[in-house]
């Protein structure tokens, strides 16, 4: 995992790109105004295996230590 990137401290406290394997295509996740913030720029392919990446982030296999919500969930 990448370090995160520094933001500016007051819109932006922390942002990771993870760039994949192609080379070409980038997943983007940052805090903005203290919401979650998920951009993507690359290619197809790429752009499917994101979605793959963000769906099992969001589901019920990557739950929340805190009562064992899903992330995203509020308990």
């Amino acid at each position: 995992m990448p370090p995160p990137k520094g933001g500016d401290g007051y819109k932006s406290c922390w942002a990771v790109d993870l760039q994949h394997c192609d080379g070409a295509s980038v997943l983007s996740f940052k805090d903005y105004k203290g919401a979650a913030v998920v951009r993507f720029y690359g290619t197809t392919k790429a752009s499917a295996e994101a979605l793959k990446l963000l769906n099992f982030l969001v589901g019920e296999s990557c739950r929340h230590t805190y009562d064992g919500i899903a992330a995203g969930a509020i308990a």
